[in-house]
């Protein structure tokens, strides 16, 4: 755009950060109305709250928290450029996406879109109460110059139903930003690929459903080929997230619920027909991301969707995407050693194959005040749990025979 602009500030108005974080140059800061300063060198409090009364609830009144969100390049004078606006947005879209994948659906837990997440670029002077409103258009921006902003008003988004205070993963954060210095070529592929998640994320009405998905799948894809991963087409994305996760998911369709659905059938003949990649046996995260690439497939070619015995419906093709995104880029993290996966994050892992055993989600469950989907996530956290009680057991048990024996020079093995 090639814009400079003396005094700006960047926000978030329609979200609050509960602790400071950053990522790279960049810093999030909480903001409450009610605070006496900012710590913001070239913003005072009193020049923040002006600035963001302009942001309004659904209830029309001012909004009281916000995030705060500046770049060390700004300097004591607070001046912006496009280098500056562009890393304020891309770690805008990191910050986003920690938030998406601590998502928890089918629950009165925190839920937060990307829309939440929307930045502002808040140009401004001390002398003056007027500001330029800019757009972008597909040749070049349009401006207006209102003389008073006191009187210009922006509505929270319908989406952003709550302005909860957000607890950043700031261990993600610093696993993104590690992988950033460590392996910079790695890490911009990857945020193109998170960058195509997050705006997929928006929960706008008008956003069209094909399209989410369209975007889902691609997000994945191209996390994928950021690895190398071998193979193209549908068995090769299958295999590859098969191969991603592996660890974390292993049953096979040959002894789950859906062994005889003709969908994994058709899988079965396409992996016989495939000359370089194919599968010795099939695993269930393999039969969905196989089932999810013929329904892209099917969108972006207009085919007729009922041509096809669909194992799991639109709705859960893209419930199950926005679930598993968020811990394939957790697993690639670890696997680098940038990152350890958290209680929660053992959970959701746990649960992967749980799901993918079955279908319906969106159903009740056995329990009539429960959904399907939660009824298994439920089970899949459960047997970690008593799991690792179990485990704890056992090695207390151990160090207490041991310890009892050592005397006797008796030797203890562990089972």
């Amino acid at each position: 755009m090639g814009i400079e602009l003396p005094h700006a500030i960047a926000i978030m108005p329609w979200v609050r950060i509960s602790e400071k974080a950053k990522f790279g140059k960049v810093r999030f800061i909480p903001w409450d109305a009610g605070i006496p300063e900012t710590g913001i060198c070239f913003l005072t409090a009193e020049k923040a709250r002006s600035l963001l009364s302009c942001y309004r609830e659904f209830n029309g009144e001012s909004i009281k928290k916000a995030t705060l969100v500046i770049h060390e390049d700004q300097g004591t004078s607070g001046r912006m450029d496009d280098s500056i606006i562009e890393d304020i947005f891309n770690a805008s879209r990191i910050l986003a996406f920690t938030a998406l994948s601590k998502n928890k659906f089918f629950d009165t837990g925190q839920y937060l879109n990307s829309t939440h997440f929307s930045v502002i670029i808040q140009g401004f002077t001390y002398e003056a109460n007027h500001i330029a409103l800019e757009s972008r258009r597909r040749d070049g921006v349009a401006r207006i110059l209102v003389e008073n902003y006191e009187k210009v008003l922006f509505v929270k988004p319908q989406q952003c139903h709550s302005n909860d205070m957000f607890d950043p993963d700031l261990a993600l954060l610093r696993a993104l930003e590690r992988l950033k210095d460590d392996e910079v070529e790695c890490f911009n592929c990857i945020l193109e690929s998170i960058t195509t998640f997050v705006l997929a994320n928006t929960d706008e009405s008008s956003f069209p459903f094909k399209q989410e998905l369209i975007m889902h799948q691609m997000a994945l894809e191209w996390l994928l080929e950021c690895l190398e991963s071998e193979g193209q087409g549908a068995i090769g994305f299958s295999k590859g997230m098969a191969e991603l996760m592996a660890e974390f998911s292993s049953s096979q369709c040959d002894e789950s619920k859906h062994k005889e659905s003709e969908h994994l059938k058709m899988l079965y003949a396409e992996n016989e027909r495939a000359k370089k990649v194919k599968f010795e046996r099939i695993p269930l995260i393999g039969l969905w991301a196989w089932e999810f690439y013929k329904l892209r497939n099917d969108y972006v070619h207009g085919n007729d969707l009922n041509r096809r015995p669909w194992v799991w419906t639109e709705d859960e093709h893209l419930l199950f995407a926005c679930f598993i995104y968020p811990l394939a880029i957790k697993v690639v993290l670890n696997k680098k050693g940038l990152y350890s996966f958290s209680k929660d994050d053992c959970y959701r892992l746990a649960a992967i194959d749980y799901l993918l055993n079955d279908n319906g989600w969106f159903e009740r469950g056995t329990e009539n005040d429960t959904i399907k989907w939660q009824e298994l996530f439920t089970k899949a956290a459960i047997n970690v749990m008593l799991s690792k009680e179990k485990e704890a057991f056992l090695d207390a048990w151990y160090q207490e025979i041991s310890h009892l024996q050592s005397g006797s020079g008796t030797k203890t093995s562990k089972m």
